[in-house]
This record gives structure tokens, sequence and C-alpha cells, in this order.
């Protein structure tokens, strides 16, 4: 799962994301993306707003869903 805050001033973290991104989709790689379009850096920290706990919600359902445990296959 790839976070992108929409409103980074970071120089240089959405243009590495988006190529990232652009880079897993061309080589038909699974990835999940999420963009949270008025989010500054760090939003989880910085930004308390309803759209940032929604992202934050979805991400821990992310991270439920994808380290649980898988039983063994024969």
């Amino acid at each position: 799962m790839v976070v992108r805050a929409g409103q980074d001033a970071v120089p240089g973290v959405n243009v590495s994301i988006d190529d990232f991104v652009a880079s897993a989709l061309a080589s038909n790689l699974p990835v999940t993306v999420m963009n949270h379009p008025t989010a500054p850096h760090s939003f989880d920290l910085l930004d308390d707003t309803e759209a940032s706990r929604e992202a934050i919600r979805q991400i821990l359902a992310f991270l439920c869903v994808h380290l649980r445990a898988q039983p063994e296959l024969r």
C-alpha cells in the first residue's frame, strides 16, 4: 500500500510516489494506492480532520487484511 498526501510540500516526495506507482503498474505488480488529495505531509500526525481519520481507518483495515496469517498451502 502506498499512501500519497496530495498537498505534500516536501520536494520530490509525490513525484517519487507517482513514479513508483507507474513503474509497479507497468510491471503489472499488485499495488494499492490511496491518495488523500487535501492532506499535507505527515497528515496522520498533523491533520486532525475527518478525511484524515478516514484515511487512517482505511490504512488500518488494509493492514489487518494483509498482515493476517494465511493458512499453509499443501
